[in-house]
């Protein structure tokens, strides 16, 4: 893989549970790579103390998120697709199923912007309503 760009990722998620609403922002230093026909996204992300790595891959029309570390999972988003998934946690290992209302992507020279908004399913039933934002900005 060739050298990455160095970058700062900015990521903000909105997560409603029933009417409850929980929004989490962080900022983190990561690396931007193209690679034939697929753009990555690396960083690390601290939670609970806990380093989580990230890698956030674009590919067409779809987005992969595959995170691990404290937890892992890989979640493919592709709007208007239902994708199912298995989270690994330190508590047992869980089976959800995304369903992608929307998916963009936006990429200049100076930065790549992906939104993704999906409902989260486990079992047939609703869990949350969910929000991503990523923002990236090239050094």
């Amino acid at each position: 893989m060739s050298l990455g760009i160095p970058c700062q990722v900015k990521l903000q998620s909105l997560q409603v549970i029933e009417a409850e609403r929980a929004e989490t922002e962080q900022t983190m230093s990561g690396q931007f790579y193209q690679k034939e026909d697929a753009c990555h996204l690396l960083y690390e992300e601290d939670v609970e103390g806990k380093g989580i790595k990230n890698r956030v891959t674009i590919k067409g029309d779809t987005v992969t998120v595959k995170r691990e570390g404290a937890v892992s999972s890989k979640m493919v988003f592709s709007a208007g697709e239902q994708n199912g998934f298995s989270y690994h946690t330190p508590y047992g290992v869980f089976q959800f199923t995304s369903d992608t209302k929307v998916l963009t992507v936006q990429k200049t020279e100076k930065e790549l912007v992906i939104d993704i908004a999906y409902d989260l399913f486990s079992g047939g039933e609703l869990v949350s309503v969910n929000e991503l934002h990523w923002k990236c900005s090239f050094e």
